[in-house]
C-alpha cells in the first residue's frame, strides 16, 4: 500500500533533516513522489465535479420547491414551465464553473505545498541538522501541508458560494419571465449579525432598485426618483462569498407610493385615463387600459361596460356590440388561442365563485376558446352577461361546457396550473 501524503511528507523531512540538501535531482524525486501521493489521496476532477453537481442539484430542487416563491412572490407555474430550459442551463453553467474553480484551486494548493517542501529542504545545510525534535518536524509538516489540508474546507465554501450564485441566477431568469419591474435588496447581515457583511451591501438592504426599461416604466406608471437601476450596481451573489439576494417586484401594487406616477396611482386604483380606443388600437393593444386586481390576479380592462366593442368577423362582416360588463384579460396567462385569457368582470369584486365558458362557434358548434366570468353573483347572471356580449343574438349557441370554481380554486389554478383551466 502506498503511504499517504502526510506519512510520506514526514519521511522526506526526516531524510533531508538527517542528510541535508544534496542535489536538485534528489529533491525532484521526492516532489514527484509527494505529488503522486496527493493525486491518489485527493478527489479526482471528475469526483469533485460529481460531488458539486449533487450539491447544486439539491440547491436547485430547493429553489424550485420554495426558494423561487420567496424571491419572486406570486410567480406562476406557467412562467416556471416556460423558463425551465433556461433554469437548467444556469444549473449546468454553475456546475461547470464551480468544477473548473475546484480544479484550479486543487492544482494551486498542490503546487503551494510542494513549493513549501522545496523551500524547507533547500534551506537544510549540508550534512543536515545535528538533531531536530519530532514535534518540530510535525509542525513543519503541518505548515507545508496546510494548503492541501484546507482544500476540503475550500471546496465546501466554493460549493456554498456557487449555490448562492445559482439561486440568484435562477431567480433573475424567473423574474424576467414574470415581467419584474424592481428588486428589493436583502443582505444576510440584516438578521445574522455573525455574518461578515460588506458595508456597501448592508447599506442597500431594504432598498428598491428599478429594472431599466420595464413595462411599468414604458407605460409611465413609475418614476425613478432617487432610486438606482439594477444594472448600476453589482448583482446579488456576484462577488465572492456574497449571499445577498433580490426580492423581485412584478406589479406596481408592491412599490412605495413615492415611486408611482399619477398615472401609476390611477392604474392601481382602477381610475379610467383613456378615451375609447380605435379598432386599430384594440387590434394592436396599443392604448392605455384600466387595471384592477381581483383574487390576487392582475386584470387589464380593454373595454368598459356600456362602451362599444367592434371588429370584423371571420365572414368579413363588421360587428359591434355595447358591452354589458367590463371586458379584458387576465395578465400573465396564455389561453388556447395563444393569447391572454379573456374575461368579463361583473359588479361584485368579492363574488365567491368564478365560471369558465367553453366558447363554441355558433354555426359549427366546434370549440373556439374560453371566456372567464368574474365578479358575478350567480351562474345565471354570469351567463346572461356572456350572451349579451354578442350582437347577433347567438350568444346562447356559443355556450359549451361551463366550469364552476370557487374564487380561491380559480386563483390557484390559473396561476399554478393554467392548463387545468384549458382542459377543465
Amino acid at each position: 500500500m502506498n503511504p499517504g501524503f502526510r506519512t510520506l511528507l514526514i519521511e522526506g523531512l526526516r531524510k533531508f533533516a538527517a542528510e541535508g540538501y544534496r542535489s536538485e535531482s534528489d529533491l525532484q524525486e521526492w516532489m514527484q513522489r509527494l505529488q503522486a501521493a496527493l493525486e491518489i489521496e485527493l478527489p479526482s476532477d471528475e469526483e469533485s465535479k460529481a460531488a458539486l453537481a449533487r450539491i447544486l442539484e439539491s440547491v436547485y430542487a430547493r429553489d424550485m420547491r420554495t426558494g423561487i416563491a420567496k424571491r419572486v412572490p406570486g410567480v406562476s407555474r406557467y412562467t416556471l414551465s416556460r423558463v425551465a430550459p433556461h433554469l437548467r442551463a444556469e444549473l449546468d453553467r454553475r456546475v461547470w464553473a464551480g468544477a473548473d474553480l475546484i480544479k484550479l484551486r486543487k492544482r494551486a494548493a498542490t503546487q503551494q505545498s510542494l513549493q513549501r517542501f522545496a523551500g524547507w529542504t533547500t534551506s537544510v545545510p549540508p550534512g543536515g541538522f545535528p538533531r531536530i525534535p519530532k514535534d518540530d518536524l510535525r509542525d513543519v509538516a503541518r505548515e507545508i501541508g496546510m494548503p492541501v489540508a484546507t482544500l476540503k474546507y475550500e471546496r465546501r465554501r466554493l460549493a456554498i458560494d456557487q449555490g448562492h450564485k445559482l439561486s440568484a441566477a435562477v431567480a433573475h431568469v424567473v423574474a424576467e419571465g414574470e415581467g419584474a419591474i424592481a428588486g428589493i435588496w436583502h443582505d444576510r447581515g440584516e438578521s445574522d449579525h455573525s455574518y461578515d457583511a460588506r458595508p456597501e451591501h448592508l447599506a442597500r438592504s431594504g432598498k428598491f432598485f428599478l429594472v431599466r426599461d420595464s413595462w411599468a416604466i414604458e407605460q409611465g406608471l413609475i418614476k425613478r426618483g432617487s432610486a438606482k437601476y439594477t444594472d448600476e450596481i453589482t448583482e446579488p451573489a456576484f462577488e465572492v462569498y456574497c449571499s445577498c439576494w433580490y426580492e423581485w417586484v412584478t406589479t406596481p401594487h408592491d412599490l412605495p407610493e413615492d415611486m408611482l406616477t399619477a398615472k401609476g396611482r390611477a392604474w392601481i386604483s382602477g381610475v379610467r385615463l383613456d378615451s375609447v380606443p380605435t379598432a386599430a388600437q384594440i387590434e394592436a393593444g396599443n392604448y392605455p387600459k384600466k387595471h384592477l386586481r381581483m383574487y390576487g390576479l392582475d386584470i387589464s380592462i380593454e373595454t368598459k361596460a356600456g362602451e362599444t366593442r367592434s371588429g370584423i368577423g371571420p365572414d368579413g362582416r363588421a360587428w359591434s356590440v355595447v358591452l354589458p360588463a367590463d371586458y379584458g384579460y387576465i395578465r400573465g396567462t396564455v389561453g388556447s388561442d395563444k393569447e391572454h385569457i379573456d374575461c368579463y368582470v361583473g359588479p361584485n369584486a368579492d363574488a365567491p365563485k368564478v365560471w369558465v365558458v367553453d366558447q363554441l362557434d355558433a354555426e359549427t358548434r366546434k370549440y373556439d376558446e374560453q371566456k372567464v366570468l368574474l365578479g358575478f353573483n350567480s351562474r345565471s347572471q354570469a351567463l346572461e352577461t356572456y350572451e349579451n356580449g354578442f350582437s347577433d343574438g347567438k350568444g346562447h349557441l356559443r355556450i359549451g361546457q361551463v366550469h364552476e370554481f370557487t374564487a380561491e380554486d380559480f386563483r390557484r389554478t390559473i396561476k399554478d396550473e393554467p392548463k387545468a383551466i384549458l382542459s377543465a
